[in-house]
């Protein structure tokens, strides 16, 4: 069935839309950024963790606590945890960004992956347009 110009062009108008909405993202969270120490500084001196707005809303504090492993050494912090009883924290796993390279470089090659690995690996091709303007 063929398709006419109007949806090339409507895709690629939606491709473009897309670009300038995550540019202006990139800006809003900058300005966010540079705004955002000032207001926690005085949230802290006034001793208090939100403020109320006129409009109803509220701007509050939120705290967020990331842990990785000290210099990257993740070897010495997973014999860590297993030494201090919480092995269950410890997975074996594989990192899919890495395996999926991997794949894609070898199939490119007309490689075929190991036996092995076609029963425990999954996976999934996707095809998508994308948009070069000119």
């Amino acid at each position: 069935m063929p398709i006419d110009q109007k949806a090339w062009t409507d895709y690629a108008e939606l491709a473009q839309r897309k670009r300038v909405l995550e540019h202006e993202l990139r800006e809003v969270r900058a300005q966010m950024n540079t705004t955002q120490e000032p207001l926690l500084d005085h949230l802290a001196e006034q001793g208090v963790r939100s403020i109320k707005l006129d409009d109803g809303s509220s701007v509050y504090i939120h705290r967020a606590v990331y842990v990785g492993a000290k210099d990257t050494d993740y070897d010495r912090a997973c014999t860590a945890f297993a030494d201090a009883g919480l092995g269950e924290f410890v997975l074996r796993r594989f990192n899919t960004n890495t395996v999926s390279a991997w794949y894609r470089e070898a199939t490119a090659e007309g490689s075929s992956i190991p036996r092995a690995l076609e029963d425990v690996l999954d996976v999934n091709e996707r095809i998508t347009l994308r948009v070069r303007s000119s």
